[in-house]
């Protein structure tokens, strides 16, 4: 991979709350020789806009989005679930628009570094360490509209020391409660409720940490499990994957 050269896109729940997951993606990348960007202005790309129902906030932080990623090289994210929404909503919000070129082409530039190291670098391995029980949570948005899958698994089951939960396709496709900030301060009790559900799934299958492609997801259990007092921590993957001596 020498002589390659991505974009890096932080999510603003990264950039917030888990900074240091940023600047692990680009060590990760880095070590196999891929040259990183990082633009200084980039900021939302309108997920949550969107979400809470502000298209036209969501159509014009997404044009910006397009603009600071501007080039031909990949783009690569900390949230699949970022990705997941901008190939899913992209293409209808800029249909037949002055954008509508400029869409086509991002939405196939950009990637979750999941999909990133295995179906465009062709690696499933970064010589990370890890030695500890792990669950893997999908989060719904990237499971239903990037589709990713396997990819991460892959990475994760040839992390040195590593030991990864087993799950049922049922555990997989429910939600973790988080859903959107909407849906979580709304619906607080069944957000609850189905954070519950995933962490005491974690403890029972003696897991020692959950981790997942989006910070969001991995927020609300972590709140979960600290008002809980619960002894499990939740980590971003690219935080395992950087892990050298843990």
């Amino acid at each position: 991979m020498n002589n390659t050269k991505v974009d890096i896109m932080v999510s603003t729940a990264d950039d917030q709350f888990s900074a240091k997951t940023a600047f692990n993606l680009i060590q990760i990348l880095n070590e196999m020789g891929i040259e990183t960007n990082y633009p200084l202005q980039q900021t939302s790309c309108g997920k949550e806009l969107y979400e809470t129902g502000d298209y036209n906030g969501a159509k014009e932080l997404g044009e910006k989005t397009m603009r600071q990623f501007s080039g031909k090289q990949s783009v690569v994210c900390t949230s699949s679930a970022w990705v997941a929404y901008m190939r899913r909503v992209f293409p209808k919000m800029y249909f037949n628009t002055a954008f509508h070129i400029e869409n086509q082409e991002f939405c196939k530039r950009i990637h979750d570094i999941t999909d990133f190291l295995v179906n465009i670098c062709g690696t499933t391995c970064v010589n990370n360490s890890f030695p500890h029980r792990v669950l893997f949570i999908d989060n719904c948005q990237t499971l239903n509209d990037y589709p990713l899958h396997d990819e991460p698994r892959m990475l994760l089951r040839n992390t040195q020391g590593l030991e990864l939960v087993e799950t049922t396709s049922e555990f997989e496709i429910t939600c973790c409660g988080f859903g959107s900030l909407a849906f979580a301060s709304d619906f607080e009790p069944v957000s609850t409720e189905l954070a519950r559900r995933k962490v005491e799934f974690a403890i029972n299958a003696g897991a020692e940490v959950i981790t997942s492609t989006d910070t969001a997801c991995l927020l609300h259990l972590q709140s979960y499990i600290n008002r809980k007092k619960l002894d499990l921590r939740c980590m971003h993957i690219i935080d395992i994957l950087a892990n050298k001596n843990d």
